[in-house]
Order: structure tokens, then sequence, then C-alpha cells
């Protein structure tokens, strides 16, 4: 009787059991599902990360550099490093490794993805060497071809990883004409368009690219130094008797003004620059050889350096933001006989990069403390109370397993700790766990000690060659 019993209560649970669990499958809302078992509902309106992410197609061995996405394009995920382009991340952006959060996010087009040169030698690159003591972590989030409206696209995406600094470079060359036709082509960006009575086809004549032989313009400098300079090419952005040229210039500034809007709301530093043509850059070394210019490349300088100055203006005067002018310092090393671009292509190379760097790395470093040193707590939420973990912060974060027992065995006291967050820790590498007592190694004067050391050993940033 009592095995029959028995058998009959292990039935009954059981039915019960497969009884929930259908329930659970087919009607999740009547009893909720566990975070880790809840489905992401798929729709053909709305397409699933990972399917746009992992998409097989994008990895087909001489695939498409650049992917059509719906509202900004996206360069080839997992492309390899062959020095002058890649390596990429699986978002398409060129870096090593996608971090959790990054201190620095830069965003632009070609030129701030840094064509021609290894990913090291980027202004991007260059920028986290010149900072390198403070240990940022730089994200780029660049593509070719992208103009104000992809900027502005990716930047609500960018806050994502929480960055201390935001730098925005626009590039002369082609933006301007990118951003028109993107925002006049593309109902969804209509809120950008400056001009009601312009259209899609109220553009400069283009020659294409590359420009037809006779577009270009050949210059031997005095010394080793000559280019190919395209002035037709880039009036098509800077054509002083277009309204087209002038409302891309427009959007540029729209961007900049909700960008301004979002980053104060958000307590991020906002950085905006702009990158000049290669033709610009050598404007002064060209007055000062007395060179005689073609019609078109006058043009173009006149043009180009009056937008730039409307453009600063208007870009300084925006609150909470700061503008940095990089034209003057590419102008002032244009002067040397040191290469800052190829002779036929408007990309710099790594000394051109390099001026852009460090025109903007001593505003950046102000914004950068660097991570906390010494010993920390971190508020860890439980239960509703708030308790807090505790680290030892050098070059690497450890925990101590049993914080109070230790912290009064190497005579720390709660008063010699920093309040800190875990996105204060988050850029650091993890060390093993302190399990044991070591007064010797771990007390006040020896923290301090190795805190000292660690800022010794760090490379001032107004030393970098």
């Amino acid at each position: 009787m009592v095995r029959n019993s028995l058998l009959i209560a292990i039935i009954t649970l059981a039915t019960l059991f497969a009884a929930l669990n259908i329930i659970r499958w087919y009607a999740p809302k009547l009893l909720g599902i566990p975070v880790d078992l809840q489905m992401v509902q798929v729709s053909k309106e709305v397409v699933p990360f990972f399917d746009g992410v992992f998409r097989q197609e994008d990895y087909k061995e001489g695939g498409p550099m650049i992917i059509r996405d719906p509202y900004a394009h996206r360069a080839r995920p997992l492309y390899q490093d062959v020095e002058t382009m890649g390596p990429h991340d699986i978002l398409g952006f060129r870096n090593r490794q996608i971090p959790n959060v990054a201190d620095i996010i830069t965003i632009g087009d070609s030129q701030t993805y840094g064509n021609n040169v290894p990913i090291e030698q980027t202004w991007p690159g260059q920028l986290k060497t010149a900072l390198g003591c403070k240990s940022p972590v730089v994200y780029n989030m660049s593509v070719g071809g992208w103009g104000a409206v992809e900027y502005l696209e990716i930047f609500n995406k960018a806050l994502l990883f929480k960055p201390k600094v935001v730098i925005v470079a626009f590039y002369t060359g082609n933006d301007p004409m990118d951003s028109f036709l993107k925002a006049y082509s593309d109902d969804h960006w209509d809120f950008l368009r400056t001009d009601a009575s312009l259209v899609k086809s109220d553009t400069p004549p283009n020659p294409g690219f590359p420009p037809p032989d006779d577009e270009l313009w050949k210059v031997d400098f005095t010394g080793s130094i000559n280019f190919l300079f395209a002035p037709t090419l880039r009036l098509a952005s800077n054509h002083p008797d277009y309204p087209s040229v002038a409302a891309g210039y427009e959007i540029i500034l729209r961007v900049s003004e909700l960008m301004q809007k979002i980053a104060v709301s958000e307590g991020i530093k906002l950085i905006f620059t702009i990158i000049p043509t290669t033709e610009l850059v050598y404007s002064e070394r060209v007055r000062k050889e007395q060179l005689q210019v073609p019609a078109s490349y006058q043009k173009l300088v006149t043009s180009e350096s009056r937008f730039i100055k409307l453009a600063e203006n208007r870009l300084s005067q925006l609150d909470g933001v700061n503008y940095i002018d990089v034209l003057t310092s590419l102008q002032q090393a244009a002067l040397l006989d040191v290469p800052l671009y190829p002779p036929n292509n408007g990309h710099p190379l790594a000394e051109g990069y390099a001026i852009i760097a460090r025109s903007i790395a001593p505003l950046v470093d102000t914004y950068i403390d660097g991570p906390p040193r010494g010993m920390v707590a971190v508020p860890q939420p439980s239960r509703g109370e708030s308790r807090f973990s505790v680290f030892l912060v050098s070059d690497q974060v450890q925990r101590l397993s049993n914080p109070v027992e230790l912290m009064q065995a190497n005579g720390w006291s709660e008063n010699d700790l920093q309040i800190v967050t875990a996105r204060d820790l988050a850029t650091l590498p993890r060390g093993p766990s302190i399990s044991k007592a070591s007064p010797g190694k771990y007390n006040n004067k020896a923290v301090s000690k190795m805190i000292s050391e660690l800022h010794t050993n760090c490379k001032n940033i107004h030393t970098l060659n």
C-alpha cells in the first residue's frame, strides 16, 4: 500500500512538472521565464543582432570591403591585418579587440580609420601612445566613406561603451558632399535637410575617382617633396558656387549641435576637429615657394579655408564641447622636408597622423584621469543593501577575498579606502586575489611606494617625439 502511494506521488509530481514545462514553453507569460531562458522574438522588421554581426556572406574570401546596412554602411568584419588596412573587429571597426568600456571613442571616415599605415600609426593609435601612462582604452569607430550623418548614427551607439571622451573628426575632402547626399537621399534623415529647395542632384560636377590626368596638378617642391594634387575632385565638397556645398557644411554643424546636446546630458567630454585636404595643408608652402597655381587649386584653397573658418566659429561657440585646430600644425609641418602624405594619395603617412594626434593629445590628457590606485572599495548592491568589494589597484586589479580581516592585518582602515565604481576599474587587467595577510607588502607605506613607482615610470605626454 505504501509502495503504491509512493508510486502515485512520483507519477503525480512528474506529470505536474511536465505540465508546467509545457505551459512555460507555450504560454510563458503565465509563469514567467528565467532570464537565461527567455527567447528573443524574431521578425522581418527587426533583424536579430547576431544575424547581422555573424552573417555568413560577410566572411567569404574576396567578399566586399564595405557592407551595406540600412542607415550606415560598415566595414567588413574580421578583416585581417594587412598593415595599411585592418585589422577589423567583429563589428567592422579597426581595432584589435572590442572593450566592454572605452575611455576614448574616435569617430570619422578613412582619415580617422587610418588608410596608408598600420593600426598603431593611425592618429587614434598614436593618441593612445601619447596617453599611454594613463592606460586609456581607445576605441576607433570609423569607416571609409562615412560623413556627418553616419557619425551621428554611430555616436548614439558609441555611448554604450560609457566613454569619458568622444572625438569626432570631420574631413573637408568629402564629408560635406557625403553628408548632403545621405541626408537628401534618405527620408530617414530628412530632419537634417537645411534647404528645402534643394534636391539630391544639386551637386557640383565630380570628375570621378581617380580623377583624369588633366584634372591633376603635379607639384615639385624645393627638396624631395612632390605631389599630384586633385583640386577639381576636392572642389566637389568645397565649391563656392553651389548651395548644396553650403548645405553639406550646415548638415555637419547641425549634427554637431545634436551631438553636443546628447554629450552634455550624458556628462561626456565631446571634442570636434576638422581634417583638411592635402591641397590646403600645403597651400602655405605653395605660397612661400611662389608656385604658379591653376585656377581650380586657388578656388579650392580659398573656399575650403572660408568654410573651415565658418565651421570653427560655430563649433567653438557650442557650450560644453571643444574644438581643436589641426590645420595650423599640419601647415607648419608641411614647410619642412618631411613627407606627411604619399605623392598621389590624400590620406596621411605616419608623420601626418602624428601631427593630428599631437594636436589633440594635450586637451584629451586633461580629461583622462587614469584608473584609481591603491586600496579602493566598489559598491555591490545586493538584496537592497549596499555592500562593498575591496581591491588593491596598481597596474592590475586584485580583490581582497576577506577584506575586513586582511585590511586590519595589513594596517589599513576604512578611512583609507577610495570609493569608486566598477566602471573606474573596467580598463585594467585582473590579477590574482589576495587571500593572505602580508603587512610588509600590502601596508599603507608599501602600497604608496608601489603607486609612486608607477607614476615615476609613466611617460610624460609632452615628451612624445
